[in-house]
């Protein structure tokens, strides 16, 4: 009867470092009550948690610079969507951090020094010269050459023997994010801003629950539906060209480099975004058409007009049909864009 009157110490939703290391149930107040009883006052703080599978690559010093509450007091209410809510709900960091990019395009001017806007092919060029955010280029150009080789090897084999780990998503969004900084202006960006806060947490929210053996998995299917597309690509004789849901291109044919003068090696030896090839109305319209495909009830493929942009800065209108394939999960894996020119 002693033992039942005794007060239940409620468990708190985070333990400090030292109640977590010892598995001891500890206290909201800091220094919790065990820690004070045993001298410990200075360094009772928070446990750091466990960091999620798909914040791998956020740096610890920003991910230590920032917390949720920070970047969702930030969040424009002009960028209010469902998947703003969904964000909300779920209390991710990483959610937090992609609206609060987002947001900071609403928020600030992100036009050169002198107050002109780049053009399309100084911006082309820009990208591959500075590294975008706190994620190095040659991090990035090294993780896009690696999954690039099983698939230019022409090996199933070699698909599933290279592919080991998941292919990261998030730096190759931050470097979409900076390269938009440097070619559009406050009002396109705010257009743009607002398609991707439709659907941009949303993957992130999708691949929270999966595992790492699941995201291996995704890149697998990717880099091998890649393989079986280039045999009918290459027999159609269609100008086409495959991005991945970021916008990156893996795939091009031979035709659309005949038809727009660029080359294989220009487009798939660094990462370059199907945007850099668009004309500033086509990019809006791009993540406009994207965000309603993204989630909404999409088959097949849909047709579109796109005015594409060649290395010397000439413009080229076409006809395209954008056809989308989800993987296994029913995430956006990647685009197909057959394009034909308007004569």
């Amino acid at each position: 009867p002693a033992q039942r009157n005794k007060p239940v110490r409620k468990k708190t939703a985070r333990a400090c470092q030292h109640c977590h290391k010892a598995h001891m149930t500890c206290d909201e107040s800091r220094p919790c009550k065990r820690c004070v009883a045993r001298g410990w006052q200075e360094t009772c703080v928070d446990a750091p948690r466990k960091k999620k599978k798909y914040l791998m690559d956020v740096p610890d010093e920003l991910e230590q610079q920032t917390t949720p509450n920070s970047y969702s007091m930030n969040i424009s209410p002009s960028i209010e969507s469902p998947a703003q809510n969904t964000a909300s709900q779920l209390n991710d960091f990483a959610a937090d951090l992609e609206y609060s990019i987002l947001s900071d395009i609403i928020k600030q001017d992100y036009l050169s020094p002198s107050g002109m806007r780049h053009s399309p092919s100084q911006s082309f060029t820009d990208q591959t010269q500075s590294p975008p955010g706190p994620y190095p280029q040659q991090q990035q150009q090294q993780q896009h050459n690696t999954y690039l080789d099983g698939f230019r090897n022409n090996s199933t084999h070699n698909i599933y023997a290279k592919i080991n780990k998941p292919f990261s998503y998030t730096p190759g969004f931050h470097a979409l994010i900076n390269y938009l900084r440097n070619r559009f202006n406050k009002k396109e960006l705010v257009k743009m801003a607002k398609s991707m806060a439709n659907y941009r947490p949303s993957f992130i929210a999708c691949t929270n629950t999966l595992k790492e053996e699941d995201l291996i998995f995704m890149e697998q299917c990717f880099q091998r539906t890649l393989l079986e597309y280039d045999k009918f690509i290459s027999i159609s004789g269609t100008p086409t060209i495959v991005w991945r849901r970021t916008g990156q291109i893996a795939y091009v044919s031979e035709e659309f480099c005949i038809l727009t003068g660029w080359t294989k090696e220009q487009l798939l030896n660094k990462i370059t975004f199907i945007v850099e090839l668009m004309d500033d109305v086509s990019v809006v319209e791009y993540f406009d058409l994207f965000s309603t495909i993204a989630y909404g009830d999409f088959r097949g493929a849909t047709m579109t007009g796109c005015t594409l942009l060649t290395p010397e800065n000439t413009t080229m209108k076409t006809t395209c049909m954008w056809t989308l394939k989800r993987d296994v999960f029913g995430i956006p894996m990647m685009i197909i864009g057959n394009f034909l020119p308007i004569l």
